[in-house]
């Protein structure tokens, strides 16, 4: 086969249009394709690196809060434990008074007793001698009494 000088220039522009093909055209278009690649990576990378940081962030937060509940609980455990002692030494304390009080009130009621007893057999004394006078129509200053025989009356009344 022969080849003449149409051939040659034919192939010598094939490489010439290639080249400048490839010049103008896809390596422009590789350039973007390998820029849009780096650019998704880019993001990937900051993607997951979001994630990690959110991760972390809602693990943290979720200690802070059990520390929060934890120390809540204990807050209203030692406030229970506190009030059921106050309470207690209120209950104690009021026991104290009322027995202190009911004590004295007993006391207080005896001695009123004695009082009354005492102001009534001087009464009963005083009632007999004039029962007596105005029965014998005489003065009687100078009787005695048997105090037990008195003393036994007024219990049986």
């Amino acid at each position: 086969m022969e080849f003449n000088g149409t051939f040659l220039i034919a192939a010598i522009s094939f490489i010439i249009f290639t080249l400048l093909m490839n010049k103008i055209l896809y390596k422009p278009v590789s350039e973007i394709i390998e820029k849009r690649k780096l650019f998704f990576e880019e993001n990937k990378a900051a993607l997951a690196l979001h994630k990690e940081n959110e991760n972390k962030c809602i693990i943290e937060h979720d200690n802070k809060i059990k520390k929060a509940n934890q120390n809540a609980n204990e807050i209203v455990l030692d406030g229970k434990d506190r009030l059921k002692s106050e309470k207690n030494e209120e209950i104690k304390n009021k026991k104290s008074e009322t027995i202190e009080k009911l004590t004295q009130t007993k006391v207080e009621l005896e001695n009123e007793k004695n009082e009354i007893y005492n102001n009534f057999r001087e009464d009963v004394k005083s009632l007999s001698n004039y029962i007596a006078a105005k029965i014998l129509k005489e003065n009687l200053d100078n009787i005695t009494y048997d105090e037990n025989k008195v003393d036994e009356v007024m219990r049986n009344v």
